[in-house]
């Protein structure tokens, strides 16, 4: 099979092998996320939600663009779930992302593609060279957590030009809780850890969440040293030996990556869009912390 032909290439080739290639000017931002993304394929099956999304997450994407039922669908960055649901139910559709090597990468992760018939798009998604009102449904997950926040408004309108009339927006979300921000850092670690000692996996990924949302600066972004530096005063890792999983926690993020608060995000996507619809999981406690948001474009004709 092609698909099988092809992986067992991309194998053989160094994922920055295949950046270089590809990337000759690229902004300090864009080039932080290709780095963290490119060779993220190979640990990808071993991370869980919210890390990223869940089983109901996913049907329920599946539930709204078989609604849609698109002829053309966007697909922003590489998450193989959304490329399948895309692939099942679009007549066509884009893979856009700033990193080929996440494209490529993580097309061994996915069960429905063709890709003799996916379109790849290695861009920058606040100016992708594509024409207006091109989708019917663009799907994505956590994708304004990757975008600088002055980028934000950029952004939206960017897929506001690329929706067609009485298209949809499908992406999931996520922001901080402020209830975090003036509580201590001990107590945010024993109360989490001990909440789930018998989910430890589930626990420090909500761990870092919580920190995250503690941690966050004036223009957003979560500051990844004040969270190690935390989980180290309190014993969670040292500077040798990390409690088992944190480690590659701490890893799912980057400078880069941006938080709103609740009031802001609504504030935010009502600026572009109609708020069709909002999922919230019930896997954990912290689940209304990550909706799925179904946008429609304010614009008419």
């Amino acid at each position: 099979m092609f698909k099988n032909f092809l992986i067992k290439i991309i194998k053989l080739m160094p994922s920055k092998f295949i950046e270089i290639i590809w990337n000759e000017k690229t902004k300090n931002h864009d080039y932080q996320i290709i780095e963290y993304w490119q060779d993220k394929f190979t640990s990808y099956q071993s991370w869980s939600p919210p890390s990223i999304p869940s089983i109901s997450d996913i049907e329920h994407y599946e539930h709204v663009i078989k609604e849609l039922q698109p002829f053309r669908t966007l697909v922003l960055g590489s998450t193989p779930a959304l490329r399948d649901l895309a692939a099942k139910h679009s007549q066509e559709h884009i893979v856009a992302d700033i990193s080929l090597g996440a494209i490529i990468g993580f097309l061994q992760l996915t069960k429905y593609v063709n890709p003799t018939k996916e379109i790849w798009l290695k861009a920058n998604w606040l100016k992708l060279p594509l024409p207006d009102r091109y989708f019917d449904c663009i799907v994505g997950d956590m994708v304004l957590s990757q975008i600088e926040w002055k980028d934000y408004q950029l952004f939206l309108r960017e897929m506001n030009r690329l929706l067609r009339k009485n298209g949809r927006i499908i992406t999931r979300c996520t922001y901080y809780d402020k209830k975090y921000i003036n509580k201590d850092s001990q107590l945010i670690i024993e109360d989490t850890l001990e909440k789930f000692k018998n989910q430890p996996k589930l626990g420090k990924e909500l761990l870092l969440r919580r920190l995250q949302g503690k941690f966050i600066d004036s223009n957003k972004k979560i500051n990844n040293i004040k969270i190690i530096n935390a989980l180290r005063r309190h014993g969670v890792i040292c500077h040798n030996k990390s409690h088992q999983g944190i480690e590659n926690i701490i890893n799912l993020t980057t400078p880069s990556w941006t938080r709103l608060t609740k009031e802001e995000l609504f504030s935010l996507l009502k600026e572009q869009f109609f708020i069709d619809g909002i999922h919230i999981g019930n896997e954990h406690e912290d689940a209304e912390m990550f909706p799925i948001f179904v946008l429609r474009s304010y614009k008419r004709g």
